[in-house]
């Protein structure tokens, strides 16, 4: 969109094609509202640090704003997921990985090795135990994904250890 137009001042037609875009994926609220990117990571700031200060439910609410506002960006999932995930709400949590999973790099193992943690808090050992598995063979190989790699492996050593099915 070049130009702002105020939607009470947006015809019919307009709106129509606003909302069209948005749902078509062709656009985004951050870019019909006119929220630049430093804009949008000045807020990402606030939701990370409310998360990282232990005010998970604030956190929700404004990883929740960025996730609607563009839903494009990984790392707002992630925020969302893991803020959930600290008020045991395992289920939105998983759902809220599982567009992160969708919306970042290929094959990146952070969302799976979350989703193994909110199965497990759900006491799912054996989807908990296939997402550790996704998590580790997708961050084989990559020397970035590390820590995540052998997080994932000492999960599946330890639910093996407990006779849990492989």
């Amino acid at each position: 969109m070049s130009e702002m137009i105020p939607v009470k001042d947006l015809t019919e037609e307009q709106f129509q094609e606003i909302v069209q875009s948005v749902v078509m994926g062709e656009t985004t609220l951050q870019e019909v509202k006119g929220f630049s990117d430093e804009q949008m990571e000045a807020i990402y700031s606030v939701a990370y640090n409310l998360y990282h200060a232990g005010k998970y439910a604030d956190a929700v609410q404004v990883f929740s704003w960025l996730g609607i506002f563009n839903p494009f960006v990984s790392k707002y999932w992630v925020g969302l997921g893991a803020s959930l995930q600290m008020v045991k709400d395992f289920e939105k949590a998983l759902n809220a990985y599982a567009v992160a999973a969708i919306t970042s790099t290929p094959e990146d193992p952070v969302p799976h090795i979350h989703a193994g943690e909110c199965y497990l808090g759900m006491g799912n050992v054996e989807e908990a135990m296939k997402a550790f598995r996704m998590a580790a063979d997708f961050a084989k190989n990559k020397p970035e994904h590390s820590k995540t790699r052998q997080k994932a492996q000492a999960f599946l050593e330890i639910l093996a250890k407990q006779g849990t099915p492989k």
